[in-house]
């Protein structure tokens, strides 16, 4: 169960943090940005789900508008930031233990361009996960792998690749821990990958236009 949610520079919310039960009520008067936390995990998990398209956005229920309005602005120089969604979740073989799977979406407020994950690999990533005073966690790593999956890992995890990727070498230790936190945070991502906003409305009982969901063409074939 995801028992915290951590939402940066989305529409009125600039920073947020709120911690979760197995029923959330959120009271308020309306416009005070309700509705946004909800979108910010749809956001999420529309990126979970590889699918950041605004024809992808609206059946979550998101109230998709122009890019740098979804931004956060009470900060001109928002408008032109990352949109960042933690979501922490504690592992239910180890109440005591927490994970992470966060994610952070860009935008380049240009037309006809799409919302996109950042990468979730950096060097940053590396250094975080690494505790202090540890011992090797390889063999334990392996040990629940099957071949295929530990000559892939054994792939994954030499040095050489590392410093390829980021231009300095890392300890195994280091590899290891992201590679275990990696593995989390795909996993937990299924979890939430298929999260939507059902929110009934009477509008079709009052409009005949139907409002399309895929962005048209321009004059000169853009998008």
């Amino acid at each position: 169960m995801f028992t915290e949610v951590q939402i940066e520079n989305y529409k009125s919310i600039q920073s947020l943090k709120i911690g979760l039960g197995r029923v959330n009520v959120f009271i308020g008067e309306n416009g005070c940005g309700k509705s946004n936390i909800l979108e910010a995990i749809a956001l999420a998990s529309a990126a979970a789900a590889d699918k950041l398209d605004n024809e992808f956005l609206y059946p979550r229920g998101i109230r998709v508008t122009e890019p740098e309005f979804m931004r956060s602005a009470f900060d001109k120089e928002n408008i032109t930031k990352d949109i960042k969604i933690n979501l922490k979740k504690k592992q239910e073989e180890n109440l005591e233990e927490e994970s992470n799977l966060q994610f952070i979406i860009r935008h380049d407020n240009q037309p006809y361009s799409n919302w996109l994950q950042a990468g979730v690999v950096g060097k940053l990533d590396v250094l975080n996960f690494v505790p202090q005073g540890v011992t090797s966690q390889y063999e334990k790593v392996a040990s629940n792998l099957n071949s295929s999956e530990k000559t892939e890992l054994i792939a994954k995890i030499t040095q050489d690749f590392f410093e390829r990727q980021f231009g300095e070498k890392f300890s195994y230790d280091a590899i290891t821990y992201f590679l275990l936190n990696l593995k989390n945070k795909f996993q937990y991502s299924d979890e939430v990958k298929h999260f939507i906003i059902y929110s009934p409305e009477n509008s079709l009982l009052r409009i005949f236009a139907e409002e399309a969901q895929i962005q048209p063409l321009g004059i000169r074939g853009e998008g």
